[in-house]
C-alpha cells in the first residue's frame, strides 16, 4: 500500500504536514487491527503450549504404560561369577533358578586353504565349474585368484566367505571359512573339473589338503550334563536364558527378578510427571511483582488435567492389602521429610527407592497388583472359562486347546491348537464363557505359526469381535479403544500373534468370528486366546486417562482444534480490517487531497479578484 509521504501530498498550499497528520489518524484508526494482530499472536502462544503440553503428557503416557506392562514386572535378569568365560542375558518370564556353567569348548567355522600361489590378479588359465555347499561356480581361463574369490562370494546362499592372505611378495593364498559354526555346517566340495585341486584346496584323494581350522560344536555342561550345540550363541539350554560363550571355564549363574528394572522405570516416570506438571505450572502461573502471565493462565482445562491426575495418583486399591493399597504406602509421594515445603506444595513427586525396594521384595505380587501389571486371563481353563466352537476338525485339533495356556505352535497336530472342519466355509467362530461377570478391555489371539507352517500363509487373516450383552440377551460387536465409533475388526493379518484393546464391558462371554484365512478356502486355525480383565491399578487407569486426554481428537486435540478456528475466524477479521485500513488511508488522502485543490482554486481566485481591485484603482487614477 503505497503512502500518502510517498506520493508527496503535503500541504504545498495550506502548509499542513499531511504525511504526519493522516500517519496519526491511521494509528487511532489500526488500533482494531493491531489488537487483533496481537490476539492472534496470543492464541499462536496458546497453541504452541498446548501442543507442548500433549508432547509431553504423551511421553508420560509411555512412562506410565511401562509401569503398568506385565513384561516390566516379568523381567529377569542374570547374576553371573564372572563373565570371563561367557555372557548371558534372561528374557521376560524366564524361571528363578541356579545354575553352573562350565564351557568345555567353542564351536569352530570350518576354514580350508588353497596353494601358494605368485600373484592375486594374473589369470590361471583354469576352465570348468566346482560346487559349494551345492552352488556352482564357474571359471573361464581369464579368472585369478581375486575374480574366483568375488565369483564365491557373490554366489547366493553359498554358505562360506573367500579371502585372498597375502603372505609375502609373490605368495598369495585363499582360504574359504564357513559362515556357521558347527560340526554340521562343514565345508562341502564338488570339483569334476579339477578347479579346486588346480588351485591346492583338494589333495589327490579328493580330501582338503590345507585345513586350518576342523568345523566343531561348542560343548558346555550344565549342572554337569553335557550340551552340544553349533553355535557360541546358545538359548535353548536354560530356559529363557541366552548364552553367549567367550571362551573355556566355569562359572555360577542364577536368573531372579529385575527389581532394578522396575524402579529405573519408576524414576524415569517420575522425573516425567514432575517435568510436566512443573511445565503445566509455569504456563499457568502469575508474578505479582513483574505482572507476567503465564501463557496457559486461567485455562480450566488445565487445572481439570492436573486434577484428574493427581487424583489417580493419591487413590487406594482396596482389593490390595492396607500396607501396598497406595502408592505413598510404597515410596512414592507429593512429599518427604527432606523435600522442602514449597516443593511439596508444587504437587511434585518424590521416590524413597529403599522404600520400594523393600515393598518389591516383600509383597511383589502386592506391587504389581497396585501399579496395574497383574494380568488376570478370564478366558483360561484354570481361571473357570469354558469353550464352544462352529466346528473342530479331530481330537488332534481341540478347542480346549485354546484355553490351555498354551501359545505356542510346538504341540500343532498333537493337541497343542484348533481347526475347524469346513475348508473355504466363513465365518468360523468361537465362543468363551467366563466363570461369572467379568470387565474385560484387551485380547490376544494366536494363530498357527511356526517354521514350517507361517502365519502369513496358515493364520488367519480377517476377524471381528462380540461381547454378550445380558440386558438385550443379543451378542453386540466390541468396539475399538482408539475410536469407539468403529467395531473391533482386524483385516489383513499376517501375524502369528494379533494384540487388541477395546472399549471396557462386563459381560460373561465373548465370540471370536473368522471371516477368511491367509489360504483361500482354507481351514481356520488357532493355538491359544487370551481375554484380559481389566486391572483397576493406579497405572492401568492413569495410562487409560492419558490416552483419553492425548489421542486423535482427545482434550488436548479438541483444544488445539478450538485455539485454530479462533485463528482462522481472526484471520478473516484481520484481512478486512486490513482493507479497510487501505480504503481509511486513501479516503484522507483524498481528502487533503481535496482540501489543497480547493484551496488553490481559492488562491486563484483571490488572485485574480486582487488583479481586478488593482486595475480598477488604476484607473481611477488616471
Amino acid at each position: 500500500m503505497a503512502s500518502a509521504r510517498g506520493l508527496g501530498i503535503d500541504g504545498l498550499i495550506s502548509g499542513i504536514d499531511t504525511t504526519t497528520l493522516i500517519e496519526t489518524l491511521m494509528v487511532y484508526e489500526r488500533m482494531p487491527l493491531t489488537q487483533a494482530q496481537e490476539k492472534q499472536t496470543t492464541l499462536q502462544r496458546k497453541a504452541d503450549a498446548w501442543r507442548d503440553v500433549n508432547t509431553r503428557l504423551y511421553n508420560l503416557q509411555q512412562k506410565v504404560y511401562n509401569l503398568k506392562s506385565s513384561l516390566t514386572f516379568k523381567s529377569q535378569k542374570v547374576i553371573m561369577g564372572s563373565e570371563e568365560y561367557f555372557t548371558a542375558s534372561a528374557s521376560t518370564g524366564a524361571p528363578n533358578a541356579s545354575y553352573q556353567v562350565e564351557v568345555v569348548n567353542l564351536a569352530r567355522a570350518h576354514t580350508v586353504a588353497s596353494k601358494t600361489l605368485e600373484a592375486a590378479n594374473t589369470s590361471l588359465g583354469y576352465t570348468g565349474k566346482f560346487q559349494i555347499n551345492g552352488k556352482e561356480i564357474e571359471v573361464t581361463a581369464t579368472d585369478t585368484l581375486n575374480s574366483i574369490a568375488s565369483k564365491i562370494n557373490s554366489t547366493a546362499d553359498v554358505g562360506v566367505n573367500a579371502a585372498i592372505v597375502k603372505i609375502a611378495d609373490g605368495e598369495y593364498r585363499m582360504t574359504l571359512t564357513s559362515k556357521q559354526t558347527g560340526a554340521a555346517n562343514a565345508i562341502q566340495v564338488t570339483d569334476d573339473d579339477g578347479i579346486l585341486a588346480n588351485l591346492g584346496f583338494l589333495d589327490d584323494s579328493g580330501e582338503f589338503a590345507n585345513l586350518i581350522q576342523e568345523a566343531a560344536d561348542a560343548t558346555i555342561k550344565v549342572n554337569g550334563l553335557t550340551v552340544n550345540r553349533a553355535s557360541n550363541t546358545i538359548d535353548d539350554v536354560i530356559p529363557g536364558v541366552k548364552l553367549t560363550l567367550k571362551k573355556a571355564g566355569s562359572t555360577n549363574i542364577s536368573v531372579e527378578r529385575d527389581l532394578d528394572k522396575i524402579i529405573t522405570a519408576v524414576k524415569e516416570f517420575v522425573d516425567q510427571y514432575n517435568s510436566t506438571m512443573s511445565f503445566i505450572n509455569e504456563s499457568m502461573a502469575y508474578n505479582k511483582e513483574t505482572k507476567e502471565k503465564g501463557v496457559l493462565l486461567g485455562e480450566s482445562t488445565l487445572l481439570y488435567l492436573q486434577s484428574e491426575l493427581r487424583s489417580i495418583l493419591t487413590r487406594t486399591v482396596s482389593s490390595n492389602p492396607t500396607k501396598y493399597n497406595s502408592l505413598t504406602m510404597i515410596g512414592i509421594s507429593t512429599g518427604a521429610y527432606n523435600q522442602s515445603i514449597e516443593a511439596t506444595k508444587s504437587g511434585n513427586l518424590v521416590l524413597d527407592e529403599s522404600k520400594l525396594r523393600t515393598a518389591l521384595e516383600e509383597n511383589f505380587d502386592a506391587v504389581a497388583q497396585l501399579f496395574g501389571a497383574k494380568i488376570t486371563n478370564v478366558a483360561s481353563a484354570d481361571n473357570g472359562a469354558t469353550i464352544t466352537t462352529s466346528s473342530q476338525y479331530s481330537e488332534m485339533y481341540p478347542a480346549t486347546s485354546l484355553i490351555d495356556g498354551r501359545t505356542t505352535s510346538d504341540d500343532w497336530g498333537n493337541g497343542g491348537g484348533w481347526m475347524d472342519n469346513t475348508a473355504g466355509a466363513y465365518p468360523d467362530w468361537v465362543e468363551i464363557s467366563f466363570n461369572g461377570r467379568k470387565t474385560i478391555d484387551s485380547l490376544n489371539i494366536y494363530t498357527l505359526n511356526r517354521d514350517d507352517m507361517k502365519a502369513d500363509t496358515y493364520g488367519v487373516r480377517d476377524l471381528s469381535f462380540e461381547y454378550w450383552d445380558e440386558a438385550t440377551s443379543s451378542w453386540k460387536p466390541l468396539k475399538s479403544a482408539a475410536d469407539p465409533s468403529k467395531d473391533l475388526v482386524v483385516e489383513g493379518n499376517t501375524k502369528g500373534v494379533i494384540n487388541l484393546d477395546f472399549q471396557a464391558v462386563t459381560t460373561t462371554k465373548v465370540r471370536i468370528n473368522i471371516n477368511s484365512s491367509n489360504e483361500d478356502n482354507d481351514y481356520s486355525r488357532l493355538t491359544e486366546i487370551e481375554v484380559l480383565q481389566k486391572n483397576d491399578g493406579i497405572f492401568s487407569n492413569m495410562y487409560s486417562k492419558l490416552w483419553d486426554i492425548t489421542r486423535s481428537g482427545g482434550l488436548t486435540d479438541s483444544k488445539i482444534d478450538s485455539i485454530k478456528e479462533q485463528q482462522k475466524k481472526l484471520d478473516q477479521r484481520i484481512e478486512y480490517l486490513e482493507e479497510l485500513m487501505e480504503k481509511k488511508e486513501e479516503y484522507y488522502r483524498a481528502r487533503f487531497t481535496a482540501l489543497e485543490s480547493a484551496l488553490s482554486q481559492i488562491q486563484s481566485q483571490t488572485a485574480y479578484l486582487n488583479a481586478q481591485l488593482a486595475s480598477l484603482s488604476f484607473g481611477k487614477k488616471s
